[in-house]
């Protein structure tokens, strides 16, 4: 038997005899340390102790120590101790706190321990064992030592007893293993003889204790009966129906107590029921009890598989148990958790998950040397990338012995499109209005087919689409954005897209024309940004001056300001010169810089412009003074013409039409009869014509008659008579309007024949101005 086994063996009947209440409630592994603590418990005749604190700390330490967290075991078992200095439990704390050290790899420590078990305890159980844990690991010290500085044959290693002869005649004995249930129970005789026949350093003898007063033997040996009475109860109501239950019986009985009613039965959480290990039976001739091995092995899974990111695969292998029981297998995989890793039962061995069937976490209880499938099924993450190798491991750990498993590694490669692009520019240099093309070539540089890859590609706003080959599935001209949809892109394949472009008017000088393009794949590869070469926007300059184009009707002797705009067509900075010219004179020119149309005192005349940005426009005012004798109706151009200052060739010129407008008034006599009878009454007319395009306002006729002549009367009577001088007054005459006066006049007596009589007729008037006309 190994020594790991034996050491166990014995810890199940010493730790039993401190903490068997404790150990008759847990449920582990292992059934028969268990078992073989509680017949020792109901056969032997020492005290039961109730459970405590110390015990539960110390079996957390023992059980970390077992499943191998050897840390964990070491930091309880030293709180153990710390608490507990004088406890049930500590000689076997110290113990297996020095075989946790061992087993760390910390020896030094360890030969602490166990010497300080042997010097606090001399009288513990496990004491022997632990002095042969000390004898082995003062061996290995020495083995490690140079051969000069070993010790000699006969001297013997600190610590270690000096081996004695055998006396002649006397059969020397081996040690037995571990004491029986029988001897452990009577402490006082067996366990002197053992710690007597271990290899120890003699102590100094210590001081005898004082004897105990008969009360104090008679308060101890009440208080050891009913501490066992409660032990033996508790075993009765906790498994009522087993052996070890019929001899708690049996011991009541041999106490003089009478067995308590079954306390009513509380709903318990039903465990997987274990395999039974029975120890020997009494009177049984038993070479050895073959121990419990727990054994697995994994097979049949692939070294590595290959998949497509977002898909699911399904990776088959096999467990087997390979140990000497029935035994189940807790199925485990060291997969990140964005693979959603879960386990399935292939019973049938189709290698397929079938549809609802649900995952599991370990195997059914498999027999020994009884195999059965199962499938790993895997989603990769979307995101991974072309070539991505994601190692891990497929564990399977037996439920009997946690500390038992074993691992099949397997690796899984994503296999993913991984798109690629370049753009092509067929000219590095443009001016408004021309037209350039871009060539964006898409290649799958991954090792699986691209489907459903979308391509976009957005342009600046100078530019604008013109065509594309092949035809973009969409195109936007307000967001400048286009796109391609390609079905499918096998790998290492290319594929063209052509843009045609032209290039916009308003196109600023100097700037880069750079057009971006995205590459999106279905498979979750992230998206690749493309971007082109520059096309460099050549500097034009531009000038244009506008005005209105209706004639501007102007009177003469006005002083008129007419509107003009000049703008910066072109797409830099610039500067210009105006200047302006009329067919009646000169003209001057100045900036409207609050664009009313009238010049204001602050607004300067203007000969060369400040710098305008591109598309920037001013307002400029034409001025000239209208010449009093411009005739009616006559026709004049003001022209301002603007040349660019960076560009002489850059020149605008715009032209506004004024009309000049005037009235003109004539009078004219009409009679019938141009002969004069002395002393006889006649008549004439005065007619006024508006032969001018303008009206005339407040008109004024004034008739001055000679002295051959006496006024008579007047249709219509005239406004003011002022002896022969006659006056009628007309408020408006419009253009082309007539207005008619008759006059009756007598021929004075006296007058000689052949007199030539002469009048005289003037005309006043004034324009929509108040400008004066005679």
């Amino acid at each position: 038997m190994p020594q790991g086994s034996f050491e166990f063996s014995r810890l199940r009947i010493f730790v039993f005899r401190r903490a068997s209440p404790f150990v008759s409630g847990l449920l582990s592994g292992k059934r028969l340390f268990l078992a073989a603590l509680v017949a020792f418990l109901l056969a032997g005749s020492g005290p039961v102790l109730a459970e405590t604190d110390e015990t539960t700390l110390f079996m957390n330490g023992y059980q970390a120590h077992l499943q191998g967290e050897n840390d964990k075991a070491i930091a309880t078992l030293n709180e153990v101790i710390k608490k507990y200095p004088k406890g049930t439990m500590t000689d076997l704390a110290l113990y297996w706190l020095g075989k946790a050290y061992v087993k760390a790899g910390r020896p030094q420590e360890a030969i602490q321990v166990f010497q300080t078990l042997k010097t606090k305890h001399p009288k513990s159980a496990m004491v022997p064992l632990a002095s042969e844990q000390l004898t082995s690991l003062e061996k290995e010290q020495v083995s490690a030592l140079p051969p000069s500085q070993r010790p000699s044959a006969d001297k013997s290693p600190e610590g270690v007893a000096p081996q004695t002869r055998p006396v002649p005649g006397r059969k020397v004995e081996p040690e037995k293993p571990a004491p029986p249930p029988s001897a452990v129970s009577k402490k006082g005789k067996k366990e002197p003889e053992r710690v007597a026949k271990a290899p120890v350093k003699p102590k100094p003898a210590k001081p005898r204790k004082e004897e105990p007063s008969k009360e104090e033997k008679e308060r101890a040996a009440g208080e050891h009966r009913r501490k066992a009475i409660e032990s033996y109860e508790k075993i009765v109501q906790a498994a009522p129906g087993s052996p070890e239950a019929a001899r708690a019986r049996k011991r009541l009985a041999e106490l003089g107590v009478r067995e308590k009613p079954p306390a009513p039965a509380k709903p318990a959480v039903t465990a997987r029921k274990e395999p039974s290990l029975h120890a020997p039976q009494p009177g049984e001739s038993v070479f050895l009890v073959v121990e419990r091995v727990a054994g697995v092995e994994i097979g049949g899974a692939p070294p590595g598989l290959t998949s497509i990111p977002g898909e699911t695969v399904t990776i088959p292998f096999d467990v087997a148990n390979k140990g000497n029981g029935d035994d189940a297998f807790v199925l485990t995989s060291t997969l990140p958790p964005a693979y959603q890793a879960a386990f399935f039962h292939d019973a049938a061995g189709t290698g397929q998950v079938r549809a609802g069937e649900p995952s599991v976490t370990e195997t059914p209880r498999l027999a020994m040397g009884r195999r059965t499938r199962f499938l790993l099924r895997a989603r990769l993450p979307i995101e991974l990338l072309d070539g991505a190798r994601q190692a891990f491991e497929i564990k399977a750990s037996s439920k009997a012995d946690p500390t038992v498993s074993q691992a099949a590694p397997v690796a899984l490669t994503a296999s993913a499109p991984s798109l690629r692009g370049v753009f092509a520019l067929d000219r590095k240099t443009v001016k408004p209005g021309e037209a350039v093309s871009y060539t964006l070539t898409v290649q799958n540089a991954g090792s699986a087919n691209s489907r459903l890859a979308r391509v976009v590609v957005s342009y600046p706003g100078s530019l604008s689409l013109a065509s594309a080959t092949p035809p973009a599935a969409s195109a936007d001209p307000l967001t400048q954005m286009a796109r391609w949809d390609l079905d499918r892109l096998a790998p290492r394949d290319r594929k063209a897209l052509r843009l045609d472009f032209r290039v916009r008017e308003d196109a600023l000088a100097d700037q880069d024309l750079v057009v971006r393009a995205v590459l999106q794949s279905a498979q979750g590869e992230p998206a690749v940004s493309v971007v082109s070469a520059a096309a460099r926007v050549e500097s034009v300059a531009g000038v244009r001056v506008a005005g209105i184009d209706a004639p501007r009707t102007v009177f003469p002797r006005e002083t008129i300001f007419i509107p003009f705009t000049l703008k910066n067509t072109g797409n830099g900075p610039d500067k210009f010169s105006v200047r302006a010219r009329g067919d009646a004179g000169p003209v001057s020119v100045y900036e409207d810089k609050n664009r009313d149309g009238v010049r204001q005192p602050d607004e300067p005349a203007v000969e060369t412009t400040r710098t305008l940005n591109p598309q920037e426009e001013i307002s400029l005012l034409a001025s000239l003074t209208v010449p009093a004798e411009e005739p009616d109706a006559r026709r004049q151009a003001i022209r301002v013409v603007a040349g660019s200052e960076r560009t002489r060739s850059a020149t605008a010129e715009a032209a506004r039409l004024i009309v000049v407008s005037r009235p003109i008034v004539t009078i004219a006599t009409q009679m019938a009869s141009k002969e004069g009878v002395p002393g006889k009454v006649f008549s004439y007319q005065l007619v006024c014509t508006n032969t001018g395009t303008s009206p005339a306002r407040r008109v004024t006729i004034s008739e001055s008659l000679p002295p051959e002549l006496e006024f008579v009367d007047s249709q219509p009577r005239p406004g003011r008579v002022d002896g022969r001088r006659l006056a009628w007054e007309i408020a408006d005459l419009g253009s082309g309007q007539k207005e008619v006066l008759t006059v009756g006049v007598r021929v004075k007596s006296g007058i000689p024949a052949g007199t030539a009589v002469r009048k005289a007729t003037s005309v006043r008037y004034t324009d929509l101005r108040d400008q004066v006309y005679e």
